[in-house]
């Protein structure tokens, strides 16, 4: 386990390191960059379909980031109705694989 953590701490720094890095060396505007800068960089670089495919990424990335609260939302609201700090009918599991309901 402390290895497999080791490895998702590298790979989640490189991950948002990388990028940054990139980007920041491809344009060197800082007054211009804002939310969406990075599809900007993109266009300039690659052309409109490089910036369609990174803005196709961002979207699954932001859906993947939504999902992740969801369900973590979920077991958190289920352990509440198991302890009784909301109605127990919050806190039903499925049979086979005892996800929150």
């Amino acid at each position: 386990f402390p290895q497999a953590l080791s490895i998702v701490f590298v790979v989640v720094v490189l991950n948002y390191s990388l990028p940054i890095l990139a980007f920041s060396g491809l344009d060197n505007d800082w007054a211009a960059w804002n939310n969406g800068h990075y599809i900007e960089i993109a266009r300039s670089v690659g052309g409109p379909a490089w910036a369609i495919v990174l803005g196709c990424a961002q979207c699954c990335s932001v859906a993947g980031l939504f999902a992740n609260g969801v369900v973590k939302n979920a077991y958190q609201i289920c352990g509440m109705g198991e302890q009784g700090m909301l109605p127990t009918a919050i806190a039903w599991r499925l049979p086979y694989t005892q996800a929150p309901w």
